[in-house]
């Protein structure tokens, strides 16, 4: 089974729908004969770091939201993530942040075999350390963490790597209509999308197996 994953590492519900797919992966008795494919996202490709905003003032300003309800969707936020383990802080003063370095970082992570790490330690950085991880010198510092060479890094940040692998798994979401994520497509038929819960996971995993035999 091959299981497509189009997510983006600022997105809440990402983080938590990737917790919840591991979860019921890691406990699926087929699981060493599915292939999880990661493919890049960007939530919002026209980020401008220079700004400094935060994330509560991007979604005040454009999507004409108060405070009020941005706090109260936090707390609800917060709770969520909580039950599956993650701390979701700072989310009053995460900055907003344009992601396409790091979707590249993690095309390069697919060749190493790092991807899931990137993914997950990317996500627990933004969400859980409060880290800018639009800054190319947190990119390096995480990616040496997780086992990738910084001095390759560093040269895929200095220079076009990987722009088209970013670009051709975003031409691909418009082309099958993703507007939205996380997105999960199991073996090119079925479809799923949002924060999905372990149990849900596991019903579809089930299905699609059961529809492949």
């Amino acid at each position: 089974m091959v299981i497509e994953i189009w997510s983006d590492f600022v997105c809440p519900y990402c983080y938590m729908g990737q917790i919840s797919f591991d979860q019921a992966l890691n406990e699926f008795e087929h699981r060493d004969k599915i292939r999880v494919i990661h493919k890049s996202f960007e939530l919002d490709p026209e980020v401008n770091h220079a700004l400094n905003e935060t994330v509560p003032f991007v979604l005040m300003n454009k999507y004409g939201l108060n405070i009020e309800d941005i706090n109260q969707e936090n707390i609800a936020l917060v709770k969520q993530a909580s039950t599956l383990g993650l701390s979701f802080n700072h989310l009053d003063s995460l900055r907003d942040t344009n992601t396409f370095n790091a979707h590249r970082i993690l095309q390069y992570a697919k060749v190493q075999g790092l991807d899931d790490r990137w993914i997950k330690r990317l996500m627990k950085a933004h969400f859980t350390e409060g880290l800018f991880i639009g800054d190319p010198e947190i990119l390096i510092s995480l990616a040496k963490e997780i086992g990738l060479n910084p001095n390759m890094i560093k040269t895929i940040l200095s220079s076009s790597l990987y722009q088209k692998n970013v670009r051709d798994d975003q031409y691909e979401a418009v082309n099958i209509g993703i507007e939205t994520v996380p997105y999960y497509i199991f073996n090119k038929e079925f479809v799923a999308s949002g924060a999905l819960t372990k149990s849900e996971f596991t019903d579809i995993l089930k299905q699609v197996w059961l529809s492949e035999a």
